[in-house]
This record gives structure tokens, C-alpha cells and sequence, in this order.
């Protein structure tokens, strides 16, 4: 893995709306699985929460995994690859 520089005064990605976005479909589709084998009701509050609980999980994650490099960093380590 490559090691960049992540001081105060450079820039790293994370997304963490992204995240949480994907987090709640994967929260939409566990909500969906339970409704099917019954062990949720679908007039309740509790799809709703599984879903709610999927983003939140989606943020943490956004948070707690390494951040990505900015692009100019990682087009340089490709063009150095493909250069040898």
C-alpha cells in the first residue's frame, strides 16, 4: 500500500455522504430480507430503523477507513508503474 502524506496541511478524500448513502441501500436491502423471512413487521418503525442504522454504519466507515490519496497523487504512482 501506498504511503502519502496526510499532515495538516494536505488534502485526503473521504466521502462520507457517499458512504451513507450506501450504507442505507445495504440497509434497505437487509430491511427487505428481513420483511421477507418474517422476522421484521412492514407496518412498523423497524424497517425504517434498520435503514437508518445501515447509513450510520455507512459515516463510521467513512471515518474509520484509510482515506484516498488525492487524484494527482495516485495518476503520478500509475504513471511511475507503467513507466518501468
Amino acid at each position: 500500500m501506498a504511503h502519502y502524506d496526510t499532515s495538516p496541511g494536505s488534502t485526503v478524500r473521504r466521502r462520507p455522504v457517499l458512504m451513507a448513502v450506501a450504507g442505507a441501500i445495504g440497509g434497505l436491502g437487509l430491511a427487505m430480507l428481513l420483511i421477507h423471512f418474517a422476522r421484521i413487521a412492514l407496518g412498523t418503525n423497524a424497517p425504517l430503523v434498520v435503514i437508518v442504522i445501515g447509513a450510520a454504519f455507512g459515516v463510521a466507515l467513512a471515518y474509520t477507513l484509510p482515506a484516498q490519496p488525492p487524484r494527482s497523487s495516485r495518476r503520478a504512482e500509475h504513471a511511475e508503474r507503467t513507466r518501468t
